[in-house]
């Protein structure tokens, strides 16, 4: 996600098919979510990710020094976390 995010069912499952990527924070940071739907019910609730702010970043700041085929095939690239703590 790039920007803010209106929390969805949606928004929800892709932060879970992604847990691999980040397993001490997306499965606890779901539970939050959750827990906030849950007491809260009414007011939307939207999720900010740490990865949005190195949405914008230029290729020669998010390519590592592997070979192109490594970013093409697998996407292989600084995606940048821990910002918004």
């Amino acid at each position: 996600f790039s920007e803010p995010t209106l929390i969805t069912p949606d928004v929800l499952e892709v932060v879970k098919q992604h847990s691999s990527l980040a397993p001490l924070h997306n499965p606890p940071g779901i539970l939050g979510i959750h827990s906030a739907m849950s007491l809260l019910p009414d007011p939307p609730h939207v999720a900010v990710f740490d990865t949005a702010f190195h949405a914008t970043m230029p290729p020669s700041s998010y390519h590592y020094a592997v070979p192109r085929k490594l970013y093409d095939d697998l996407k292989v690239r600084r995606y940048g976390f821990h910002g918004t703590s």
